[in-house]
């Protein structure tokens, strides 16, 4: 069963595929080469990228929301069912949101190797966006720590 973890970025600035796709290929430790779909450009208005690491079954997939309204719905339900209750600045920094990068994955799928590339790479996201992770887990800073 898929999983989502979202980035709730306050930075309005653009990190495209192929700065997140770089990232990936530094961080991956197993065996082969990160493949990549559609091929990691420099188009900041990107909205999907599929990563395929060599051994893991399923893609972990990166989705980009801007749109005002879209990212409204993500800000809310994030809002209204928290992972555990959140501290005002908490909630504010979530209402801050001027951009959402979207993490789908399957856990069953991944291995040691996959888990630590996408801690690095999650960690990249939000260090370069002002973002916070929030998964169904809890809510962390752009260092990974908890925070919730």
């Amino acid at each position: 069963m898929s999983q989502f973890h979202n980035i709730f970025c306050t930075s309005d600035a653009r990190l495209t595929p192929s700065e997140i796709a770089e990232r990936a290929d530094e961080t991956w430790y197993g065996d082969g080469e990160p493949s990549y779909s559609p091929q990691p450009g420099d188009d900041p208005a990107w909205r999907r990228l599929e990563m395929r690491l060599p051994g893991i079954g399923r893609p972990i997939v990166f989705l980009r929301n801007v749109g005002a309204e879209e990212t409204q719905l993500y800000v809310d339900e994030a809002l209204a069912e928290p992972p555990a209750p959140l501290p005002p600045e908490v909630a504010q920094r979530i209402r801050a949101t001027r951009q959402i990068v979207g993490i789908e994955l399957w856990p069953e799928s991944l291995n040691d190797d996959a888990w630590e590339l996408l801690d690095l790479v999650q960690s990249f996201i939000a260090s370069t966006l002002d973002g916070l992770l929030v998964t169904g887990d809890g809510v962390y800073d752009a260092g990974l720590q908890p925070i919730v």
